[in-house]
């Protein structure tokens, strides 16, 4: 995908980490109807959870990754790709699963709350009885730049209290 194919140019391992943490998403969610993953970038990884749930949607507000993970889809695998800008728009769709793998922190801290609201309220009302199955992960994991900057960073603290790059990482004060 578009872009993997720079993550492996600029980091290799990025694509290893990557790839582990939709493991463990197909794992929490195996045996789903209906499951979307928030942020998809390029896709490349949907077909990892498609294996393990019944139908999967991938939603990006770039049209350029989601035509791209369209492209590459295969028969054995499939999975419905679609253009989402969550800053504007609702999710088409109910799900009893919804994950989001490094977006969050890319949402100004004071559209978060409106932002996780949104997928919340795409979960199904069987998933509300039963508690929610909503997974976010905040962070670039294997790959820091000195482009994080203006008013995002990588990650979040425990606190809520976004920090300064440098201070995301343990051991680097």
């Amino acid at each position: 995908g578009v872009l993997k194919n720079w993550e492996w140019y600029d980091d290799p391992k990025r694509i290893l980490f990557s790839m582990s943490r939709y493991k463990f998403v197909s794992k929490m969610f195996a045996g789903r109807r209906n499951v979307l993953e928030v942020g998809c970038g390029d896709g490349f990884n949907a077909p990892v959870v498609r294996q393990t749930v019944q139908n999967l949607t991938i939603a990006d507000f770039d049209p350029v990754f989601i035509e791209d993970a369209r492209s590459r889809m295969r028969d054995r695998w499939p999975y419905e790709a679609i253009v989402v800008d969550v800053m504007k728009d609702e999710f088409p769709g109910v799900y009893d699963g919804i994950y989001s793998l490094d977006m969050l922190e890319h949402i100004p801290q004071k559209d978060e709350d409106m932002v996780l609201q949104k997928m919340v309220r795409a979960l199904s009302d069987d998933v509300h009885e039963q508690g929610a199955a909503l997974m976010t992960q905040l962070t670039h994991l294997g790959h820091r730049t000195d482009n994080y900057t203006h008013d995002w960073v990588p990650a979040l603290s425990a606190s809520g209290t976004r920090e300064d790059n440098a201070m995301t990482y343990v051991g680097e004060r």
